[in-house]
C-alpha cells in the first residue's frame, strides 16, 4: 500500500499514547467539511484546523489508529478512535491539524505526547509543516449508505461514482466564493461551486443560466439559490468534479432547508492562503537573468487581488553601487494550478539580489488574507 510522504511520518512513528488520552475534537473556524483521506493529504494547509468528515478503515499501524482510504492513510488520535473498530469501513467526524504548523502547548494537542514521541523518533523537538498531519476523533461510526448519488456521496466518497451520469441538488455558490473546496480542478471556460451542508463539489463546463435565470459565478448576490445539475462525474486532485450536462431551478430538500433571506448565507472565511514552494527556491544562486518566477498557493487567490501587492526589486548592494533600474514585471495566474507567474520585461541584471514580496492584501476567493510571503535569490552571469 502506498503512503504518500506528507503522511508517512504519522503512519510509521508510533505514537502509542495518542488514542487512549487525546483530547476531544472542538470545531475550529469555519464549518465541518466532508472530503476524503487523500484531500487531507494533498491539501493540509487548507483543511487545518478545521472539522471534517471522512470515510476510510481504521487499522492500527505500529500501534497507531490510522484511518485507511485506498493507497492514502491517515493517523487518528482521541478515545473514539482507539475504542472504534478496525477493518472496517467506518466514517469519522474529527478535528485536522497540521501538527507542524501549531505550537507546542497548543491546547487542541492536550494529552497527544507529540513533542516526546517525535524527538524520540526523529530526535527533533518538532515536526515542520506538513509533516505530522493528524485527525483528532470526535466521533467514529458506520458510515451511512447513500440511496442515490448527491454531493455530499460524491464529496466523501469520489471514487464510486466516478465516469457514472448523475443528478445532484445543491446551493449555487459561485467560483468558490465562500471557501467551500481548496482550489480549481483545472481551467474551465464555465465553473462553479455546487454546496450542500457539509459538502462541495465543483461544476465544470457549463453555465448557470437556464430559462428565465442567469447566474453570476463572480458575485454573492447570486448564491443561495438552489441548482439541480445533471453531468457526469470526474476525478481531478482527488476531488469528485461534474462534467455538466444541464440544470435547472431546484428547491432546497428538506433537510437543508434554504435559509430565510440572502443574508443568512453566512461567509466564513477558510484559512489563510499560504505559499507552498517557488521556482526559484529560497536563496537560490546562479539564476538565470531571463527566468521567470513561478510561486504556486495553498488555496485558489481572487486574481484581482493581485494588482498592487506583487513588488519585485534589486535588494541595495554596499555604498557606491550604482542604482539599479526599477525592475518591471507582468504577473499571470493560473486558479487551475493556484500558480502566479511574473515575467520580467527584460532580463534581470547578472549578479544582482532580486527580492520578491507578496502582500496580505492578496485574498482567497472567500477573502482570506494571504500570509505574507518575500523570495530573495541573485541572479548568475
Amino acid at each position: 500500500m502506498r503512503i504518500t510522504p506528507v503522511l508517512l511520518c504519522a503512519v510509521t512513528c508510533g505514537y502509542a499514547a495518542w488514542a487512549p488520552s487525546a483530547a476531544r475534537a472542538q470545531p475550529a473556524g469555519g464549518t465541518r467539511k466532508a472530503t476524503t483521506v487523500a484531500a487531507l493529504g494533498r491539501y493540509p494547509a487548507f483543511f487545518h484546523t478545521q472539522t471534517v468528515r471522512v470515510r476510510g478503515a481504521i487499522e492500527d499501524r505500529d500501534g497507531v489508529p490510522t484511518l485507511v482510504s485506498g493507497d492514502r492513510a491517515v493517523a487518528l488520535a482521541g478515545r473514539a478512535a482507539a475504542d472504534a473498530p478496525r477493518d472496517e469501513s467506518v466514517e469519522v467526524t474529527a478535528l485536522f491539524v497540521d501538527v507542524g504548523r501549531l505550537e507546542p502547548g497548543d491546547p487542541r494537542l492536550s494529552g497527544i505526547e507529540v513533542a516526546t514521541r517525535w524527538h524520540e523518533r526523529t530526535g527533533r523537538s518538532w515536526p515542520g509543516v506538513n509533516e505530522l498531519p493528524l485527525l483528532i476523533a470526535d466521533r467514529v461510526g458506520s458510515p451511512e449508505p447513500f440511496p442515490a448519488p448527491s454531493v455530499r456521496a460524491l464529496a466523501l466518497e469520489p471514487a464510486r461514482y466516478e465516469g457514472q451520469t448523475v443528478t445532484v441538488t445543491g446551493r449555487f455558490r459561485g467560483l468558490n466564493l465562500f471557501g467551500d473546496l481548496p482550489d480549481a480542478p483545472r481551467p474551465s471556460r464555465h465553473a462553479f461551486v455546487l454546496q450542500i451542508a457539509d459538502a462541495a463539489v465543483w461544476v465544470l463546463d457549463l453555465q448557470p443560466r437556464g430559462d428565465g435565470f442567469r447566474l453570476d459565478p463572480g458575485t454573492r448576490m447570486d448564491t443561495g439559490r438552489w441548482l439541480e445539475v445533471t453531468g457526469t462525474v470526474a476525478l481531478a486532485r482527488d476531488h469528485a468534479v461534474v462534467v455538466g450536462r444541464s440544470l435547472r431551478v431546484a428547491t432546497a430538500p428538506a433537510e437543508a432547508p434554504e435559509p430565510a433571506g440572502a443574508a443568512a448565507v453566512v461567509a466564513v472565511a477558510g484559512p489563510r492562503p499560504e505559499v507552498l514552494f517557488s521556482l526559484p527556491a529560497q536563496g537560490e544562486t546562479e539564476v538565470a537573468p531571463a527566468r521567470r518566477v513561478r510561486v504556486q498557493f495553498s488555496r485558489g487567490l481572487d486574481p484581482k487581488s493581485l494588482e498592487g501587492q506583487v513588488r519585485v526589486g534589486y535588494v541595495p548592494g554596499p555604498p557606491g553601487t550604482p542604482e539599479a533600474p526599477v525592475v518591471v514585471v507582468t504577473t499571470t495566474y493560473d486558479p487551475g494550478s493556484r500558480v502566479l507567474e511574473l515575467r520580467f520585461s527584460v532580463p534581470l541584471e547578472p549578479f544582482r539580489t532580486v527580492r520578491v514580496e507578496l502582500g496580505e492584501g492578496i485574498r482567497a476567493t472567500d477573502g482570506a488574507a494571504l500570509v505574507p510571503w518575500t523570495l530573495t535569490f541573485t541572479t548568475g552571469g
